[in-house]
């Protein structure tokens, strides 16, 4: 069953690893999150959030002040994913 997992995208192998019950899926789910975040450069994660600071800055100039807000909110949660891809870099998987 091992070989045919391989071929899978993350979305389907986390779907077929959330089937599983107890500590073991739960495992299996972190480990793949931390193979991918592995791969992910951290520097798209800073792009992204200053492409949101941009836009956000933009939309706002335009008059489009709740839609501002919405996309301005982004620029954390990319920094945080963008931390945690560095943090599973240098401290590796457990």
């Amino acid at each position: 069953m091992e070989t045919a997992t391989q071929s899978w995208t993350p979305t389907e192998q986390a779907s077929e690893i959330a089937t599983k019950t107890g500590p073991e899926g739960r495992k299996s789910i972190n480990r793949l999150a931390e193979n991918v975040a592995s791969r992910t450069p951290s520097l798209l994660f800073m792009a992204a959030s200053l492409a949101s600071i941009a836009a956000a800055a933009t939309l706002q100039i335009r008059g489009n002040r709740q839609w501002s807000l919405f996309v301005g909110q982004w620029a954390p949660s990319f920094l945080l994913f963008g931390l945690y891809t560095k943090l599973v870099k240098s401290l590796g998987a457990d």
